[in-house]
């Protein structure tokens, strides 16, 4: 078994971190894992490195089965950090542009997976030469690790670059290149046992960037390159070798692009994504009762009905419009639909009147909650000195630093627990015999603290785990109210900018696309991406409020109709209640 230690250590990490950020991790699918042969796992990409952690946590055989990932090349030139990435078996690749498209690049030969720089400007011979020979490293990498001890595994992200987008924009060719260049060597050497496999994966966040949402990891059916190898290997006089390569290159990546489309949800455009968003918030109130297994069957059937066209367009127009209200408010649907009428009529009263309900639910959260405190402020700071406009990167911010925080809580507490209570300890079972020798104390320290306090800390993270989500919610409730007891009906603040979707900040590795119904994509309007300078959450509550009345109103009676009967069918046995009250 190889030992790869830094690895190891890694999974371990990304245990933590995705277990102590998200409430739940479900994975499907891993019969589509084989546990031999060359691997190579292709999943979409939504959430930058927390992807590599989750992906890592939920592979099968893992203990025969480590991953290498294709991984930046900047990331290696720190010579400690590349040492440690190249320890982890981290493939270094060049990311390239949104211009170095995979259709470009599949009427070549060599894939252009490394080009940083623009084609509109002709490369000179030691450019090109420079950046054949980077491909053919990669892909020399990539075979030698397929090929270990008779077949590795390879993760790497098609898409090019993490993103927040409303489907998947673009599947490069680098997964299908690899596989192609595997067969190529495979044949060549002679090398025996099974052909390489792709399979394609879809991770799903239920809000990818908010704290204690879930994750969702299917495996898909393999795409093996077998039937593949007829016209790969074709040795007609007419053939072209590097052109039948190219064409099987092209193919397997459709294939790829097509099953990542159907594993996750697709939608014409952002405003879309926004009106399911409030219409599962609707419907269920509370969306962690939407079991996960369902989250994208749910999600992709309700983008359908609301596309837009016909009698769904005011509907979904009303649902984008406060979906973004509560983006713009800071306030959950589930919380608003909690609150009785009374809350909405004195709202300072029932703040000061849930404080001691709130209290008493604390104290037997306390104990967790003082080791975790440092976790959730080094968070929240890194939250605000490092502000980035992508979705993305909030979740990786959040939980590598809250990560640092908790880690210095628990080591803080590991050096108290072994400095008083151990010597305690020793002094009783040692000193209290003389014929003991100092080193059968020592030895009776340490098996206390490797025992005694991992068996404390893993029961505080558990007990944390118990009641974490309990008195977030109840935070979550006064703070809505305190909003609530500051806002103002006569308020007149022009809230129409805050009534538009904003779309997600575009990756300088993604190109998004609107796309229409005859196939056809339209370019996003740059206004989109403007959004509307900070607002208090209490001017725009009243609209928030008249905005839920209105989206539920709308969304019952859509579905009420004849036509959309399936729909409604599947949505009721699947817990969604279609008797929304106003």
């Amino acid at each position: 078994m190889e030992p790869r230690l830094v690895y190891r250590f890694l999974r371990q990490v990304s245990d933590w971190v995705v277990d102590g950020y998200y409430s739940e991790v479900v994975v499907e699918g891993k019969e589509n894992v084989p546990k031999h042969g060359p691997l190579i796992v292709s999943p979409n990409h939504p959430n930058e490195i927390i992807d590599i952690a989750t992906l890592t946590i939920s592979m099968p055989h893992q203990e025969e089965r480590f991953v290498s990932y294709w991984t930046m090349s900047t990331m290696f030139r720190n010579p400690l950090v590349g040492s440690f990435l190249r320890a982890s078996g981290a493939i270094p690749v060049v990311r390239s542009s949104p211009k170095s498209s995979s259709k470009a690049s599949s009427s070549t030969a060599v894939p252009n997976t490394t080009s940083l720089e623009s084609t509109s400007r002709p490369k000179s011979r030691g450019e090109a030469e420079a950046e054949l020979s980077v491909r053919a490293r990669l892909f020399e990498e990539t075979t030698r690790v397929l090929a270990k001890n008779g077949g590795g595994v390879v993760g790497l992200f098609p898409e090019g670059g993490s993103y927040t987008g409303w489907r998947i924009f673009q599947v490069r060719p680098g997964a299908a290149w690899s596989a192609v260049e595997y067969s190529r060597a495979k044949k060549e050497n002679g090398w025996e046992g099974p052909e390489v496999v792709i399979v394609p994966t879809a991770i799903t966040y239920t809000d990818k960037s908010k704290f204690l949402s879930r994750v969702h990891v299917r495996f898909g059916e393999p795409i093996s390159s077998v039937p593949y190898l007829e016209e790969l290997f074709d040795d007609s006089e007419d053939v072209d070798p590097n052109a039948a390569a190219s064409s099987v290159a092209s193919k397997m990546t459709e294939e790829l692009e097509k099953r990542l489309t159907e594993m996750t949800v697709h939608a014409s455009d952002w405003e879309t994504i926004c009106a399911v968003r409030a219409a599962r918030q609707i419907l269920w109130t509370d969306e962690d009762s939407i079991r996960m297994e369902d989250w994208v069957g749910v999600s992709q059937r309700l983008a359908d009905a609301l596309d837009g066209s016909g009698d769904s367009a005011e509907v979904k127009d009303a649902l984008a419009k406060y979906d973004t209200l509560l983006q713009h408010a800071g306030v959950k649907h589930s919380v608003l639909t909690s609150l009785r009428p009374f809350d909405f009529g004195h709202p300072l009263l029932s703040l000061i009147f849930g404080l001691p309900r709130a209290l008493v639910r604390l104290i037997p959260f306390l104990p967790p909650f003082l080791l975790f405190l440092p976790g959730y402020l080094t968070g929240l700071l890194a939250e605000k000195v490092f502000r980035t406009r992508y979705e993305e990167a909030k979740t990786q911010i959040k939980g590598v630093f809250g990560g640092l925080g908790v880690g210095i809580s628990i080591l803080t507490a590991f050096t108290l627990l072994w400095r008083a209570p151990s010597e305690f300890v020793v002094r009783r079972l040692v000193l209290g015999n003389k014929e003991r020798s100092s080193v059968t104390g020592k030895g009776v320290q340490v098996i206390y603290s490797v025992g005694v306090i991992y068996v404390c800390l893993t029961a505080l993270w558990r007990w944390h785990k118990l009641l974490v989500k309990e008195n977030y919610v109840g935070f979550q409730r006064l703070t809505t109210l305190w909003k609530l007891s500051r806002s103002s009906k006569s308020s007149n603040v022009d809230i129409q900018p805050y009534t538009k979707p904003v779309y997600p900040a575009a990756s300088p590795f993604v190109k998004p696309k609107i796309m229409l119904k005859d196939g056809s994509e339209l370019p996003v309007d740059p206004a989109a991406f403007k959004r509307p300078r900070p607002i208090s959450a209490s001017k725009i509550l009243p609209s928030v409020l008249e905005a839920k009345n209105d989206g539920a109103t709308l969304l019952v009676s859509y579905l009420g109709n004849a036509k959309n009967e399936g729909l409604r069918r599947y949505l009721v046995d699947r817990g969604a209640n279609l008797h929304v009250s106003d």
